[in-house]
């Protein structure tokens, strides 16, 4: 057979084969579904949805305000269309959350996060959870608790505190009886308040008078002050 036979023979073969490698060379580096171009979520990124919703309706999963915009998610109706809603609902707002996140999850693999710019920006989050700390925790020191006290005992203990001078002519702050020492921080008023004095602390100003001078709150601590009856 001549050569020139013999290498026509060869070329139809081995362009078959170049073509084959050729057509099969791209969709071995095929991008997974999602992760074309376009916002996707990102590889190993979840979205909470729940935090979307929160965003876009705070967490109202069948709210219909009127606006064209419905569910918790607020799809617009040829959005949910158009990503299989109607196999859950007429509308979205009509679906159960579950329904609603599963037509999301869908929307989501095909254009990521861009239907939601404001709200998706904020609920994508890493699947992955931050790494455990091995470093010791620091126990604080053992609480010590106290032993109940008896009441009784208590009681029958505790000190009983001398009761106030009153208007009934008993002695207040070491003073005689129907008098009242001046103590610091003491006012007319004071006094009287705690004495229950009948009239109040003019009356008492009155009945000390003499002892007081025109000027009722210059009291001074020593003062023995009668007690009016």
């Amino acid at each position: 057979m001549p050569p020139t036979a013999h290498l026509r023979r060869l070329l139809p073969t081995a362009a078959c084969t170049l073509a084959a490698a050729v057509l099969a060379a791209p969709a071995a580096h095929a991008a997974p579904p999602g992760q074309g171009g376009g916002a996707g979520t990102g590889r190993g990124a979840v979205v909470d949805w729940d935090r979307v919703a929160a965003c876009e309706s705070s967490g109202n999963w069948h709210i219909n305000t009127g606006n064209g915009y419905f569910g918790g998610l607020q799809f617009d109706q040829p959005t949910w269309r158009a990503n299989g809603g109607l196999a859950y609902a007429p509308r979205p707002d009509l679906a159960s959350r579950e329904q609603q996140i599963a037509v999301a999850d869908t929307l989501a693999g095909r254009r990521g996060l861009a239907p939601w710019p404001v709200c998706g920006a904020r609920a994508a989050r890493g699947s992955e959870r931050p790494p455990v700390s091995t470093r010791p925790v620091r126990k604080g020191p053992p609480v010590v608790k106290e032993a109940p006290v008896d009441e009784e005992e208590t009681t029958a203990t505790a000190p009983t505190a001398p009761a106030p001078a009153g208007a009934d002519g008993t002695d207040g702050a070491d003073g005689k009886a129907g008098t009242w020492t001046v103590r610091q921080d003491d006012t007319l008023e004071s006094i009287a308040e705690q004495l229950r004095i009948p009239g109040g602390w003019p009356a008492l100003y009155e009945r000390n008078r003499a002892l007081l001078g025109e000027d009722p709150d210059l009291i001074q601590p020593g003062q023995e002050l009668v007690l009016p009856l």
